[in-house]
């Protein structure tokens, strides 16, 4: 008998022809091995595992660790198509029940507009988003298992995920090229070079993304599309929240926005909306403060609320205005009032 080279690493001592229970030393070996091998196409497995979501609702005013439907003043597309799984059930679970609303394309929305009146698409149950310049605004979504924590593990993908909106008053849903040229966040004047098209992009930076904050590979930091505190106690349906800055030069009309998250690299998930932008304090506005409330259960994940990320002091910028969205000029903002200036003051028209 030969002692194969490749059995020795995963043995806990080599092979003795003059034992007389050889052939249970060889089987001992071989099962190791199998073993050791099996762990490690598994953990090549783990960052292009299968991944979806979507949009359950455009302005979430709700606490952040169960999903409140009745503080869900908004929604995506025709989301009362969902055979049934809209009613409310505990924890607000219903919005992770799989009807088809995970979108890979073809196509940038996942719904077209319907046409000629975009309003169609909604209705008094399940309305369209009106959103204010200026005001915080929150998304949510089911996690769907997919989160790094201790009840998963560290290396849970989550590539990129970005909050991407149309031209004023469009008359059809852009194409993926339009959309990646207009990132809420660059629009807003927290962020530049978001296209992930152009050279030198900071898509994957926190600046870019939605919330502004980008989870990193390796950590359980409960950022990006990951951030659900009640993540491990229902994996499938818990909620995900992230929010954004309406710009505050952005023109009152309808516009057509786009959840896009990339799990794995490529392979990205897409859901269109329709907010209408009216003026600040307009009859029009929903009352109320928007963005998500509560204080997140912090004992298995290390979350926090993310309107507070858009109260504290962040860096804004002054973009020239050109039909792509390269930046110019940079300004550090001291303070939250200095913040909320330059965002006004940016030179990039909403629009």
């Amino acid at each position: 008998w030969l002692k194969p080279f490749w059995l020795k690493p995963f043995c806990c001592k080599s092979l003795d022809t003059s034992t007389p229970n050889l052939t249970s030393h060889i089987l001992s070996n071989l099962m190791v091995f199998s073993s050791a091998y099996a762990i490690f196409v598994a953990a090549l497995q783990v960052p292009f595992a299968h991944g979806h979501s979507w949009i359950a609702c455009t302005d979430y005013r709700g606490d952040m660790n169960f999903f409140e439907q009745d503080k869900c003043l908004a929604f995506p597309r025709q989301w009362d198509n969902r055979n049934g799984a809209t009613a409310a059930i505990a924890n607000g679970y219903q919005i992770g029940i799989d009807t088809g609303r995970n979108h890979q394309g073809p196509g940038a929305c996942d719904i077209a507009m319907t046409t000629p009146n975009w309003r169609d698409s909604y209705s008094g149950a399940f309305p369209y988003a009106i959103y204010e310049p200026g005001q915080v605004y929150c998304l949510a979504w089911p996690m769907k298992n997919h989160a790094a924590a201790s009840c998963t593990n560290p290396f849970i993908p989550d590539t990129s995920l970005t909050l991407l909106v149309s031209s004023v008053d469009p008359t059809n849903d852009p194409t993926q090229d339009a959309f990646n040229e207009r990132n809420i966040n660059e629009l807003a004047g927290f962020a530049t070079n978001c296209n992930p098209a152009a050279p030198g992009s900071k898509e994957l930076t926190d600046e870019c993304q939605l919330g502004l904050e980008k989870h990193q590979n390796g950590q359980v930091d409960c950022k990006g599309f990951q951030r659900s505190p009640k993540f491990c106690l229902n994996t499938d349906k818990a909620l995900g929240t992230g929010c954004f800055k309406v710009p505050g030069n952005m023109a009152p009309g309808h516009y057509v926005g786009q959840w896009y998250w990339e799990f794995n690299q490529g392979s990205p998930y897409m859901t269109c909306f329709d907010f209408q932008v009216v003026e600040r304090g307009s009859p029009e506005a929903r009352t109320g403060t928007p963005g998500t409330t509560g204080v997140p259960d912090t004992s298995q994940l290390p979350c926090t609320n993310n309107v507070l990320k858009f109260g504290a002091d962040l860096p804004t910028f002054t973009t020239a205005a050109t039909t792509s969205t390269a930046a110019t000029t940079t300004a550090a903002a001291t303070s939250t009032g200095a913040a909320t200036s330059a965002t006004a003051a940016a030179t990039t028209a909403a629009t």
